[in-house]
């Protein structure tokens, strides 16, 4: 979907996956700054309810 938006057709489908790296540093910074992702979530008004379902889709 992200490549049929205009501007992108140029654009390989590598270019758009997540590079390996850059989630370290994200999940680094997540867990420095908010313990977590989850944490994260939490400080932005998302329940635990919602934290567990987007865990269990993410996992399947």
């Amino acid at each position: 979907r992200l490549r049929a938006r205009p501007g992108n057709e140029h654009r390989t489908l590598d270019s758009f996956r997540a590079q390996p790296k850059v989630m370290e540093m994200v999940l680094d910074e997540l867990a420095d700054k908010h313990g977590g992702p989850a944490g994260y979530l939490q400080a932005h008004g998302v329940t635990n309810g919602t934290i567990d379902k987007l865990r269990d889709a993410l996992l399947e």
